[in-house]
């Protein structure tokens, strides 16, 4: 089994949580043996997923990290029970591509819905250890 470690950061629904959460996972991952690939990926994904938490939500944000050198499985847990759906982009549209972006980037990727909310996560990689 591929050893794994698990961290998490809870944040309010402000404009400056994605760079903070930027941050947060470079601190978290840099020097951990993941590749600059996933990191790369990762990032990209996790900025996505806390940018719609903040624009469609608006509450709170918790924000999960499991990593092994190969692979990240991240999620983005908020308070909104009804969201995300993707949607069709028209061409003029400014937005809406995230979740797209998450399709394409991410090994693989979902939603859980509650009445505690909703969860968004992603993984990026490959590592059998992370599925749960």
């Amino acid at each position: 089994m591929t050893e794994r470690a698990r961290a998490e950061l809870a944040m309010p629904p402000d404009t400056t949580a994605p760079a903070f959460v930027r941050k947060w996972l470079r601190d978290m991952l840099n020097g951990s043996g993941v590749t600059s690939e996933v990191l790369s990926d990762t990032l990209q994904v996790v900025d996505e997923l806390v940018t719609n938490s903040i624009v469609h939500a608006a509450t709170p944000i918790v924000v999960t990290l499991e990593y092994s050198r190969n692979a990240c499985r991240c999620a983005v847990r908020d308070r909104c029970a009804t969201g995300p759906l993707p949607r069709l982009v028209e061409r003029a549209d400014g937005t809406g591509r995230g979740l797209r972006l998450v399709n394409a980037i991410a090994t693989e990727w979902g939603v859980e819905r509650s009445t505690a909310g909703t969860t968004v996560w992603a993984e990026i990689g490959s590592d059998a250890s992370l599925v749960p």
